[in-house]
Order: structure tokens, then sequence, then C-alpha cells
């Protein structure tokens, strides 16, 4: 099992069982668990994106990271990000 965070996805991938080559295939489950962003991560970005001189390129960055953010969480306040990115 991979582990990063909350969300937990199945894999099912074919193993060869025994030396041959004819050997029969064996399904091997798999789970990974994928992490949603948390308010650490907006926070840490921001900071980021806002030591960045160039208002265009803030601005640009800003709204990537945003919808990045909403598709991971529908509750993200992309006016207060933009807000921390220092873009409004």
């Amino acid at each position: 099992m991979i582990k990063l965070g909350a969300m937990v996805t199945s894999i099912v991938t074919p193993k060869a069982v025994g030396v041959a080559s004819t050997a029969p295939m064996v399904a091997e489950k798999k789970e990974i668990v994928v992490e949603a962003f948390s308010r650490q991560h907006y926070e840490e970005v921001a900071k980021i994106i806002k030591g960045i001189g160039s208002s265009s390129m803030r601005e640009e960055l800003c709204g990537k990271f945003t919808n990045l953010f909403k598709k991971d969480n529908s509750r993200f306040d992309s006016d207060r990000f933009a807000e921390a990115c220092n873009v409004k």
C-alpha cells in the first residue's frame, strides 16, 4: 500500500506465479491513498506567489493554483487566496 493521505484507490495489477514464462497470471491488489491539499498547503503556496516581483506573474500563478485548489476543494476561497498572494 502506498499511503499519501486521505483518499483510497485500489489498483489491481497482474503478477506472474511460478518460474516459467508460461505461468498463469494472478491479480495482485494494491491500495493507493491520495492526499488532499490542506490549509497549510494553500498558505505556503500563497507565500511563494506573494514573493514574486512581477505582478503579472503573480496573477497568472494565482489563477493556475486557484483552478487546481478549486478542483481539490469545492469550498476553497479564491478571493482570500488572491489576497494572500498580493493579487487583489
